[in-house]
Parts: structure tokens; sequence; C-alpha cells
């Protein structure tokens, strides 16, 4: 018997936004998350990109002890 999945919500946090509605507008708009490494110097690593999430605040959506 297969697994039963209940939907309760949606949320999101990726490199195009940190909402349904912010990704979801990108993403209509042809937009990527994809760019040069901002947060620390990548200069000894072959790879530089990444998607790199922007201006997320984890206390916002939990605990600062879970943030940690």
């Amino acid at each position: 018997m297969g697994r039963r999945v209940v939907v309760t919500g949606l949320g999101t946090v990726n490199p195009l936004g940190n909402s349904v509605k912010d990704s979801w507008a990108r993403i209509r708009a042809g937009e990527n998350g994809i760019g040069p490494l901002t947060r620390f110097d990548a200069a000894d690593y072959p790879c530089r990109i990444a998607g790199e999430l922007k201006d997320f605040a984890p206390e916002k959506v939990m605990e600062s002890k879970d943030a940690r």
C-alpha cells in the first residue's frame, strides 16, 4: 500500500527568493539563482559559482537556538 502525504502549507527558501511569491515571480521572469560566490573567498576552489541564499534571516522563520 502506498504512503499517504498531507500537504499543510507551502514555503521555500532558495537562491531565487525567500518566499513562494518571490521565487515564483523570478521563475516566471526566467531568472536563475546561480552566480559568483560572494560569501567567502573561493579563489582556491575549482568552482566559483553557486546558488547562494540572499537576504535570508533564519531568526524570522525559526527560533534563534535552532538557527545557530
